[in-house]
Formats: C-alpha cells, structure tokens, sequence
C-alpha cells in the first residue's frame, strides 16, 4: 500500500472493492500492522465509506473479518448504518420494477441507468452497492407521457425556473414523492443520455438500439452494451471531477464480470470518434493505479497513444491520484478546470473554459436561481467570472464534496426575489 495513506485510508482502499463473500483477496489490515489497526478512527472511516458511497462493501468486509478489535460503539454504528442502507436499497429496487412495469404496459421503452442495475449486473449481491435515486432514459417522444405516469402515482415535478421548458444542457426532468414513513424517493427521467453540447459526437442513438435485455434477480431490464456501458461510465466519472470511488469500482467490477464481452477495437474508435478517447485512458490509467490491472485490462490500452500530451498526463497523475481522490483534496470547481486538460481537442477545451466563465442567458438563470426576465440577470453575468475565480481558488483549501460556495449562500436569497 501507499505509505501516504493514512490507516483509515487503507481500509477504505482495500474494503470498497466488493467479493464474494466466500472470497478475500486481502490480509487483514488487523494482522499485518496491529500497532496502527489499535489507533484507527472508526468515525473517520465510517464518514470515508459514506462520502465515497463505499459503505456497503466496507461493511461487508469488516462483518466477514468479525469486527476484529473494534469498540462496540464503532460496530453498532456500522450496523445502525447498514440497516438503513438496507431499507433504503429495497425500497428503491421495489419502486423501480412497479414503474417499469407501468411504462412497459403503456408502450414505453426504458433503459435503468447506473443504481439498480449497476448492483444486480455487476456486484455479487445488490446490496453491495448503494443508490440514492432513480435514473431511467427513456426516448424523447415518450418523456411527457412516461412524466404523466409518474404524476399519476403520487410524484411531483420540480418546478423549472423558465417557466416549465427545458434548461440549456439538461437532458433530464426531476420528479420526486414522499413515502408515508417520511423518506423522498427521487425519479429523474432522461431523455438524453449526456449534455449534448459538451458530448456532441457521442452516438446516443446507436447506443440505445445496442442496448441489451438482461436479467436480474429474476427481472427483466433494457441495458447499455458492454462497451457502450464502459464509455458512459468513464464519462460520468469525468463529469463528477474523479470524486468519488464508487464510480471508479462500478468501471472495475464491469472489467471483472464483462470484461471478456469488450470489443476493445469498438470502444477505442468510437471514443476517438466521439473525442473522449482522452478521458477514457485517464479513467483506466487512473482506475489501475487505484486498485491495481485486472485480467480484463486491455492489452491494447498500453499501447494507444491518446491525442494529449505526457505533459498534462503527468500534470493531472499529480492531481488526481489515489492519495488526493480519497482525501476528497480540492474542490470540484478546482478538479473541473483541470478536468478541461482532458479534452481531446485543444480548441474544446478553450471553447470549454469560455463557456464556463461566460455562460448563455439561461444557464446563468439556472445556476443563480434567477428568472430570465429579472434585471439581476445582468449584474449576475458581470459577476459570474469573479464567481468562478473564486470557486476555483476555493478548491485549494475544500474539499472536493463540499458545497457550491457563495453561490449556494446566495441561492435562498433569488429565489425570495
């Protein structure tokens, strides 16, 4: 292990990646180093598996080692934990199949994304993997009749700031309903699968004509490709500022139970094609310095030159490496900016850095709470670049999962005027 990590970062390291449980690859941390095992902060490990969303695997481990030399006090609040973790994945998993069902009956195709059926396809149990909401995409002719099914079991829509039509960029609608026993579930339908105008050459429809019938625990569900899967994957980890380690294990244990499904050759084309071939090398190269090759890594991908250059791969090696991943270390405005280093272009990434600091009327209506006709709209475009230098040199000293900054200080004021 990398003697910068901390023993409650080793754990985390070590414990995210979910086995069978008849399976461990690891000696126990307990047995190889005693002496720093006694000294461990079981609150900052618990707080480390719930920021990265690792929590469920962590404490399957931790249960199968018998809860080795660890207070009372830190083992029940693991399992006061689990259990929550639990009931929510049930419920979540339930509300899934009853809306499938409903949009099935109506017609309606639906492809999951990401929770659910990430846990059922390629986790040893569902429960190894934790989900908050519900991502589904359907096509964009069916997204107001599969919305009108929603509204119809009792969810509401968010309340969009331009008077009910789409956001720029924002492919997806927000619908949410609370549960009698208190809890919110979270429903967000997608009728498109990325932001086209930062993925314009992404093939979305040749991607939803590849998806695959799967089955999981006895249910029936429309899937993403494997290859197809891994390159949206890798993009949503590009999105999220290489913040958190449960994306980077969905990727690895895809490389584990479909890695021998892969059309290497495909995926290298269509990234390079859609102008992502940066991102995803990153993403690998990343993902094999966080938990080491597995048999599915490509032979192919040591040997593709992506169109960056070492420069910035040595550049953002320092930046975003397991030490600081883990640690959350600089903000994710900060990780973002350095995340435009990855375009395969270099007239994308000024496009790119432009259109952050000098955004189009609606995108600054939405990320200021602000209608399009308020005269604020053009005090808050004179500002937005001070905004933007100041949530990036704030990235300095936060870190990567913490708030907006002042624009989110600033939010409940717009929205009372």
């Amino acid at each position: 292990m990398n003697p910068r990590l901390t023993i409650e970062e080793q754990i985390i390291l070590q414990y995210a990646v979910p086995h069978h449980l008849d399976k461990d690859p690891f000696l126990s941390l307990a047995r190889k180093a005693p002496e720093r095992w006694n000294k461990v902060n079981w609150d900052q490990v618990l707080e480390l598996a719930l920021s990265h969303d690792v929590f469920p695997a962590v404490y399957q481990h931790l249960e199968k080692s018998g809860w080795e030399q660890i207070p009372d006090e830190s083992v029940a609040k693991f399992r006061r934990q689990w259990g929550q973790h639990l009931a929510r994945n049930i419920i979540l998993s339930d509300e899934l199949n009853r809306i499938l069902g409903l949009f099935d009956r109506e017609g309606i195709k639906a492809i999951p994304l990401k929770g659910v059926l990430l846990a059922g396809l390629f986790y040893p149990e569902i429960s190894l993997r934790s989900f908050s909401d519900l991502d589904i995409w359907v096509r964009a002719a069916d997204i107001s009749r599969a919305g009108q099914i929603l509204k119809q079991i009792g969810y509401r829509e968010w309340f969009h700031l331009n008077g009910g039509g789409p956001i720029e960029n924002v492919c997806d609608l927000l619908f949410y309903r609370r549960l009698p026993s208190g809890p919110r579930i979270s429903v967000e339908l997608h009728h498109g699968l990325l932001k086209t105008r930062d993925y314009p050459a992404i093939p979305e429809e040749k991607w939803w004509h590849q998806a695959q019938e799967v089955w999981v625990s006895g249910q029936h569900y429309f899937s993403l490709a494997p290859a197809d899967m891994l390159m949206y994957l890798t993009i949503k980890i590009h999105d999220s500022a290489y913040c958190y380690l449960k994306q980077f294990i969905d990727l690895h244990q895809l490389l584990i139970f479909w890695g021998h499904k892969l059309d290497w050759g495909y995926i290298f084309q269509t990234a390079q094609k859609a102008r992502i071939l940066n991102n995803l090398f990153f993403v690998l190269f990343t993902l094999e310095h966080l938990f080491g090759p597995t048999d599915s890594f490509p032979a192919l991908y040591r040997q593709v030159k992506p169109p960056m250059g070492s420069w910035r791969i040595h550049l953002l090696e320092h930046i975003l490496n397991r030490q600081t991943i883990i640690r959350g270390r600089y903000g994710r405005d900060l990780r973002k900016g350095f995340c435009l280093l990855l375009n395969d272009r270099l007239a994308d990434s000024i496009t790119s850095t432009l259109r952050v600091f000098f955004p189009s009327t609606r995108a600054i209506c939405a990320r200021y709470l602000i209608m399009p006709h308020s005269k604020r709209f053009y005090l808050y475009y004179g500002l937005n670049p001070l905004l933007i230098i100041y949530w990036l040199l704030r990235g300095l000293v936060v870190k990567s999962r913490d708030g907006d900054g002042l624009g989110a200080l600033l939010g409940p004021w717009n929205q009372n005027h």
